[in-house]
């Protein structure tokens, strides 16, 4: 896995850097690992977006939440990629 950041990413940071991919949800339970979830009917294009962002590290592939039946989650990190090279 890519070295993550070093600093404090807010929810509204990592919504600019993946913009235009808009998950219904965005949380961070584990410090540096993002998980983002869409309702049904899931949009692939936004699923395939995040997965080809640059800075994006997928940690944990499509996968539907055990509490949310019919969602669709994917953790990833921003990686120091991002930050290196100024991507958005």
């Amino acid at each position: 896995m890519s070295e993550r950041i070093k600093f404090f990413l807010t929810g509204s940071q990592v919504l600019e850097i993946i913009d235009p991919v808009d998950p219904d949800n965005l949380q961070s339970f584990t410090p540096g690992v993002w998980t983002a979830k869409w309702c049904p009917p899931v949009l692939g294009g936004d699923i395939e977006a995040l997965k080809h962002t640059p800075g994006i590290e997928i940690v944990k592939d499509e996968y539907e939440p055990k509490n949310l039946p019919g969602w669709v989650a994917i953790d990833f990190v921003v990686t120091n990629h991002y930050s290196a090279t100024g991507a958005k």
